[in-house]
């Protein structure tokens, strides 16, 4: 439905919509130790990144996940942290992530909490 507002003498076209409706959260797929088979902090072009490779669960699960969000904004998290926000536009089957860092430090320390972590942390598409 549409409707004709008037501001300070300008004549504009709006939609209506109740207010209360929200964006609905980004798809997330969570890393945890339990799908993440390798983490290694490496330079890719000059810039710290951090190589995941999943392991066979994970990766199911992450091509499950990127199959059913194809074309949408999704992210990549750990923990209450988010990795990689990005619109998925292919599915994802290799089970392989580059996860950029601001520095060599900061991927040193994701790759070891993405392999040491005894913490239970969420794990998998939420």
């Amino acid at each position: 439905m549409f409707r004709r507002l008037t501001l300070l003498g300008v004549a504009a076209t709006a939609l209506s919509a109740p207010l209360s409706q929200a964006a609905s959260p980004t798809p997330t797929f969570f890393l945890c130790r339990s799908n993440v088979l390798k983490a290694t902090a490496e330079s890719v072009r000059g810039k710290p990144v951090v190589s995941v490779m999943l392991n066979e669960s994970g990766k199911a699960s992450l091509e499950q996940f990127t199959t059913r969000h194809l074309g949408e904004q999704t992210a990549i998290a750990y923990a209450d942290a988010t990795l990689v926000e990005t619109q998925v536009l292919s599915p994802i089957s290799s089970g392989f992530i580059l996860v950029r860092r601001a520095s060599s430090a900061e991927a040193e320390a994701l790759a070891r909490r993405l392999t040491d972590s005894a913490a239970e942390v969420p794990c998998g598409p939420r």
